[in-house]
């Protein structure tokens, strides 16, 4: 799987966001660790948080409490 990672600048918390086939990979500020969630999220979910004025919660809500998640070191 190829993600490539967009920046988020209206975020305080999150840095970079890509999704490829139903999967979202993140990495947060000031970490060097990124994490992988899902399957089967829709890319739309992706680009409402990267549009939304307040990402961090959006992401929060939608993607992070709903899908599972892998730490990738």
């Amino acid at each position: 799987m190829k993600f490539d990672l967009v920046p988020i600048p209206k975020a305080k918390n999150l840095h970079l966001i890509a999704w490829t086939d139903g999967y979202v990979m993140v990495q947060f500020r000031g970490r060097p660790d990124r994490y992988i969630f899902g399957p089967a999220i829709p890319q739309t979910e992706v680009e409402k948080v990267i549009k939304n004025p307040f990402p961090d919660r959006l992401f929060t809500t939608n993607i992070k409490n709903k899908f599972q998640c892998k730490k990738l070191g």
